[in-house]
């Protein structure tokens, strides 16, 4: 096998069964940590979280063209920020850009916005989102700080898929992302 080319973090709710197992919180390309949930969370729904590294395969085209819509997508919203912030002198909101990609997806020149689903679209928004609220913070606070910059969509490696998008198969061993089955 050839080197690691991404990673895809998915979470789902967890069964009555799976409440007193391991409960990975954090993965970070193969690494997690876990915690021993106490009996007296059991009521509180659960997330547990699945940590993939992905390997060079002609099963894994899909995926990769939908991890090159991510970086893609990433790219577009920074420039969108920058403008936006060029033109009007203030913020973005989150929820504007996420208003504004839904419209974008009804353009064949960003049918990529496409590839990938919602949930991962607005995973991508509230990323940049945190990122431009801790530069303004810095700002504020005086800190030396850069605003979100581009990537180079090759190097973009992961998203993040949450609760639809992906199904487990356990008896298989397999996973099945998108909407196809």
């Amino acid at each position: 096998m050839s080197s690691t080319l991404a990673s895809i973090i998915l979470s789902g709710v967890l069964s009555t069964a799976e409440r007193f197992s391991l409960i990975p919180l954090r993965c970070v390309f193969g690494r997690s940590q876990a915690v021993h949930r106490k009996p007296e969370d059991i009521t509180a729904p659960e997330m547990k979280t699945y940590c993939f590294k992905l390997y060079n395969s002609k099963h894994n085209d899909k995926l990769m063209r939908q991890i090159n819509a991510a970086g893609l997508t990433y790219n577009h919203c920074i420039a969108l920020h920058r403008t936006y912030y060029r033109l009007y002198g203030k913020y973005l909101d989150k929820n504007k850009l996420q208003k504004h990609l839904v419209k974008l997806k009804r353009y064949k020149r960003f049918a990529y916005i496409r590839e990938i689903g919602s949930q991962a679209v607005q995973d991508i928004t509230d990323r940049i989102d945190r990122a431009y609220n801790f530069f303004w913070n810095n700002l504020k606070r005086k800190v030396k700080s850069s605003p979100p910059k581009f990537r180079k969509v090759r190097r973009y490696k992961s998203f993040t898929l949450k609760q639809a998008g992906w199904k487990l198969d356990e008896m298989h061993g397999k996973i099945r992302i998108g909407k196809k089955w």
